[in-house]
């Protein structure tokens, strides 16, 4: 899995390898900003984690996010 290399990789800076614990931290113990509506309750969470995953990609190296990527596409083939 692409975020677990990358949380692996030394060449990804510790305080971006902070961003995913984070986003599983939310939603283990959500903090909702929605309570208790059906559905939409579940939208805050799904956002919080989306900005947080989109946040951790962005901020790592993008060569280093190729490089997985090409390493995992190689595998499935």
């Amino acid at each position: 899995m692409l975020i677990h290399r990358l949380m692996n990789d030394k060449r990804v800076p510790f305080h971006v390898k902070l961003l995913p614990p984070v986003a599983l931290a939310y939603v283990v113990f959500p903090l909702d900003i929605i309570k208790d509506i059906p559905f939409i309750g579940f939208v805050d969470d799904i956002l919080v984690v989306y900005f947080l995953m989109k946040t951790f990609f962005r901020l790592c190296p993008e060569e280093v996010v190729q490089e997985h990527v090409h390493k995992l596409s190689r595998k499935k083939t």
